[in-house]
């Protein structure tokens, strides 16, 4: 794990997670066997040009020690203890190091440099920094900035100057955009009529919350392309006006509506793939759309744009649970008394702990969280997964033990739990082990051989609770994607899965996903994105779901919510069942009526018992839910925003009829050339 290559290109470095040992492969000749360097107690090892040196980072410090000797020559601490940090470089003269990546927190977010000889390292870089590095004669530091924009920059560096000396202190996130922002407008004062400008800055300028601004921004842009927009233009909006129906093979796609001053009528669609911020515009004959284009789009498998359920406030767990730390990967015990977590808070035994909190009932308070110990943390990293429907197995994955799938026991709820030990049938790469409520099926993530992405979803089953676990399956195509996946948890019917994923089509960097099956002897059906209800511009994921289905826990460790407590921290919201099945926005008489016609039937409008995404057939749970709702009506179906008008065209085929995008036809049916937005 963790390659990187020599300064010469000729070699690679790599860390093995069988022996924690450092090798090297050469590019050059025949002979490709690995080569041992040193050993490497740390992860993100990287040589120093020479190739005397090796830097990496182990706990909470950056370290650095040379080979020969196997001596410490420096050691300092990271911004924070989060492992979100990336590999440290090395600079051209092998005198300063630098690392990029994410601590939680904004002032210890960005890149920072390391330069032998000194004790403390400077930050000359701010934002989402993922990686940098020095261009090969040293004149040039190169760095990626990540979400949203995903960029890759050059500083240029005068010669024999530190590169800190050079850049200076760092910039905020913030002051980032707003100079992105000012480019924008130079480039407009330039260019007035440079439509792309007015769009690109309305982005910076939603992301900074200047919603009006933005919003001028778009309606230039659109006054700018009215009339000349040609078929298949690609067009950019900000942030906060995407989305759309959501469609199969990961795209998206937007309505519209015409209006018609001559005996021409057109339908014009945008689409696109979903999370990018380019759509192509196509222009259809209604005659044509009218007989042949709603039968497609009808017939097409794709997922209803309405939601299972809805999510009631979410709210942090508070001061009790979350910390100025980063809390993270969050497992609920089935009786709902136990809540374990992961922590970078001080007070552990490594980079990550795992602590637990106890309360007596549902209605009491969480007390304060307890460090599980040395017999289950480790000096490196530790995170929890999922724990036995009887709470006496806890999984978690540990870095003492190479990132493996471990487990620990107990006797009774009351005991303590024993040490650490290796799932036998974990391999290096696996992670994330979350057991089924019926204790029969173990799924997990692995980068294993055979895959389809960087990380994939794979299961375990056994017939029994004290049979052992049997080869591992994945899940397949239908399910994993090239990107990432992470299992998170399974509700407690044992038919839907929860899992976050960084795949085209979310909300945030990460998104909540989930995938549903109508009896646990059936397959998986495909992926759905849980909707802009439940993942936003951050990065959530559905961390547990309380027995009674009623409740679930959010993590959002890739992309802390705004009103947390410092770092990532642990949120809580009610789930809540959509009882309004015809959509006109309150529960009646109209909707018993549509659940009496479908008694006995596996309809999922009106499925909403015991639990909120139902249970296969609509019969009495079904109608004790709705009569709740009756009395205390919840909110409707609320995937996708409906009130946004997005552009005005005329057709390059018929300019006397003008053709408004939105994202429903509602949103555009009352627009007008006079009020395009």
């Amino acid at each position: 794990v963790w390659p990187s290559w020599s300064q010469d290109s000729t070699c690679l470095y790599y860390r093995s997670r069988l022996d924690s040992n450092l090798y090297s492969i050469s590019i050059r000749g025949e002979n490709i066997e690995p080569t041992r360097v040193t050993a490497c107690p740390g992860y993100n090892p990287s040589m120093s040009p020479d190739g005397q040196q090796m830097a990496y980072i182990e706990g909470t410090s950056l370290k650095v020690k040379g080979v020969a000797l196997q001596s410490l020559i420096a050691e300092w601490p990271l911004p924070s203890p989060s492992d979100g940090w990336s590999a440290p470089a090395w600079s051209p003269d092998g005198k300063e190091l630098g690392l990029g990546g994410s601590g939680g927190l904004e002032n210890t977010t960005g890149l920072w440099i390391y330069r032998l000889g000194q004790s403390r390292p400077a930050q000359i870089l701010g934002g989402p920094i993922t990686v940098g590095s020095w261009a090969g004669n040293g004149t040039k530091l190169i760095f990626e900035l990540g979400g949203p924009y995903y960029e890759i920059w050059t500083a240029d560096l005068p010669a024999k100057a530190p590169a800190a000396v050079a850049l200076g202190p760092s910039r905020t996130p913030e002051e980032h955009f707003r100079e992105m922002a000012a480019l924008y407008t130079r480039m407009i004062e330039t260019d007035p009529r440079d439509a792309y400008s007015y769009s690109t800055r309305a982005r910076y300028r939603d992301y900074l919350g200047e919603w009006a601004k933005a919003d001028a921004d778009m309606k230039r842009w659109s006054a700018l392309m009215s009339g000349r927009l040609p078929s298949g233009f690609s067009f950019a909006t900000p942030r906060a006006l995407r989305h759309v129906l959501d469609m199969p093979f990961d795209c998206e796609l937007v309505f519209s509506a015409e209006r018609p001053v001559n005996t021409i009528s057109t339908m014009s669609v945008a689409f696109g793939q979903k999370g990018r911020c380019e759509m192509k515009l196509f222009e259809i004959p209604m005659v044509v759309m009218s007989t042949v284009g709603f039968c497609f789009l009808s017939g097409l498998d794709a997922p209803p744009a309405r939601a299972d359920f809805s999510l009631g406030e979410v709210t942090n767990l508070g001061p009790a649970v979350n910390s100025s730390a980063n809390e993270m990967v969050t497992v609920l015990s089935p009786d709902g008394s136990e809540l374990y977590f992961g922590s970078t808070r001080s007070g552990g035994c490594g980079s990550c702990d795992i602590w637990v909190t106890k309360r007596g009932s549902a209605e009491d308070p969480w007390g304060p969280p307890v460090n599980l110990g040395s017999g289950i943390n480790s000096t490196s990293w530790d995170l929890v997964s999922s724990i036995s429907s009887d709470g006496l197995t806890l999984y978690f994955d540990s870095g003492g033990t190479g990132g493996d799938i471990c487990t620990a026991t107990r006797a009774t709820k009351d005991s303590p739990w024993g040490t650490r030990v290796k799932l036998a049938t974990s391999l290096p790469g696996d992670g994330a082990a979350v057991i089924s409520p019926d204790d029969l099926e173990l799924y997990f993530i692995s980068n294993r051989r055979s895959g389809y992405g960087s990380c994939d979803i794979w299961v375990s089953t056994r017939e029994t609770k004290s049979a052992p676990w049997g080869p591992a399956v994945n899940l397949g195509p239908v399910i994993n994607s090239p990107a990432l996946e992470w299992v998170t948890c399974i509700s407690p019917d044992c038919l839907r899965l929860f899992f976050s994923s960084n795949r085209s089509g979310g909300f945030g960097k990460y998104d909540a996903w989930t995938i549903t099956r109508p009896s646990k002897s059936s397959p998986w059906g495909p992926p759905r994105n849980l909707g802009a209800a439940f993942n936003t511009m951050y990065s959530d994921e559905m961390a547990a779901i309380s027995a009674d289905g009623r409740w679930c826990l959010i993590d959002d460790f890739e992309g802390p919510r705004p009103g947390g407590l410092g770092g990532s921290d642990i949120w809580q919201a009610p789930i809540i069942p959509i009882a309004d099945f015809n959509g006109d926005g309150k529960v009646d008489a109209a909707d018993m009526a549509l659940l009496e016609a479908n008694l006995g039937k596996n309809n999922s409008t009106c499925d909403i018992g015991p639990f909120a995404w139902g249970d296969g057939v609509v019969d009495e749970k079904d109608l004790g839910v709705l009569m709740k709702s009756l009395v205390s009506p919840s909110p409707g179906a609320a995937d996708v925003s409906c009130d946004v008008v997005l552009s005005w065209t005329s057709p390059s085929f018929a300019p006397a009829c003008d053709v408004y995008l939105g994202t429903s036809f509602e949103a555009v049916n009352g627009a007008s050339r006079a009020n395009p937005l």
